[in-house]
């Protein structure tokens, strides 16, 4: 009886400490990425924050109605801003070489991407018997491709 008890609380304990790390990473970003964000979004009151890697951190947030994800480094260096896009809203030319290259594949999830380097593209999740993401240029070049 003591047992379960000792290994029932020893779980909440992990529980609760996960959660808390969980919402000081989600709400404590680098003061460098939060005064970015501020400069890039002058407009936009709050953001969550989530560690993306090492070096970048990722803030959500709305913007006219929809979710926006945007990169920064922990200087405050943004990276690049992504959200989800419908099929309908592809350009030809992306549409071109998906039905060249890709056309047995059904398309899971689209984001239109903006880099910091002036370029944009859209990061496109596929299926079949395998998981792509593929990020093809706004000229429609398939700049890469791997496998989920």
């Amino acid at each position: 009886m003591n047992t379960k008890k000792y290994f029932i609380g020893t779980a909440a304990i992990i529980i609760i400490g996960v959660a808390i790390y969980m919402y000081y990473i989600y709400t404590n970003a680098p003061e460098g990425a939060r005064n970015g964000f501020a400069q890039k979004f002058p407009d936009i009151a709050s953001a969550g924050w989530m560690k993306e890697s090492t070096n970048e951190w990722e803030a959500e947030f709305d913007m006219n109605g929809e979710e926006y994800a945007a990169i920064f480094t922990e200087d405050g260096t943004w990276v690049r801003t992504e959200h989800e896009i419908e099929e309908k809203d592809l350009p030809e030319k992306v549409w071109n070489l998906l039905n060249e290259k890709f056309k047995d594949y059904r398309i899971d999830e689209i984001e239109y991407v903006e880099n910091a380097d002036s370029s944009t593209g859209y990061n496109i999740e596929l299926e079949k018997d395998e998981e792509l993401r593929i990020f093809i240029s706004s000229e429609g070049e398939l700049v890469s491709l791997r496998e989920e």
